[in-house]
């Protein structure tokens, strides 16, 4: 067992006393002491009784106290898993970049897609059961879109970007003069809010998550009843 400095040691008998002090029994002397504690006795004669029985019983105890003080510095120290380094962006990059992205997705150009999209991304959509995937699936995505609005454009309003996130708020129009949703085209224009939220690796989205406002949507082409 390694020994411990004069200091420590001086500094454990302190926090041992103290520990003594507070809760005799715990600490196997509150026999003695409840003896000794006679009502008959001067207080100053029953505090010193006290101190040598604290001080005789702290010699006593503090070889295994500095065990357990030995055990626990000299135990190794847990080693945490390194956390994964986040991609970062700065805020003039992710504003670049969604601006691309914007004249991307107005355009519907493939040639953009590659430099943008990853080819592993997956794009979650309203009303799209099963994800769709890598720029081939976004691509999709606008093509189903352009079916039912030919029109369809988006314009970018706001973007707010922290880390390797980005949320954007777009307003999105268009005209529905091909089937949507199954119903034949009403030829009515609309106007909507649109909030997604990238996630970019290497300076390509690799998760999307769409959340245009349908309902306005549906109901501005004459598919659902406007409420009263």
């Amino acid at each position: 067992m390694k020994k411990l400095h004069p200091e420590v040691s001086l500094q454990l008998a302190d926090l041992f006393a103290d520990q003594l002090r507070r809760n005799p029994q715990r600490l196997g002397c509150g026999a003695e002491r409840s003896a000794l504690h006679r009502p008959d006795e001067h207080p100053h004669r029953r505090e010193s009784i006290h101190w040598k029985l604290y001080v005789s019983t702290v010699r006593s105890k503090l070889p295994l106290f500095a065990g357990w003080f030995s055990i626990i510095t000299t135990a190794p120290l847990p080693v945490s898993e390194p956390s994964m380094p986040r991609s970062e962006m700065s805020s003039d990059a992710a504003h670049a970049f969604i601006r691309r992205f914007t004249d991307f997705i107005n355009s519907g150009d493939p040639d953009l897609a590659p430099a943008l999209v990853s080819p592993d991304a997956i794009f979650h959509a309203p009303g799209v059961p099963t994800p769709l995937l890598g720029p081939d699936g976004y691509l999709q995505l606008l093509a189903m879109l352009r079916s039912a609005f030919s029109d369809v454009r988006w314009v970018l309003e706001e973007a707010v970007a922290e880390g390797d996130k980005i949320a954007a708020r777009f307003g999105m129009s268009g005209t529905n003069d091909g089937s949507f949703m199954g119903a034949p085209p009403t030829g009515k224009a609309f106007q909507a809010t649109s909030m997604a939220f990238y996630k970019l690796t290497g300076g390509k989205i690799v998760e999307e998550r769409g959340l245009p406002d349908m309902l306005s949507i549906l109901q501005q082409v004459g598919l659902v009843p406007q409420l009263s």
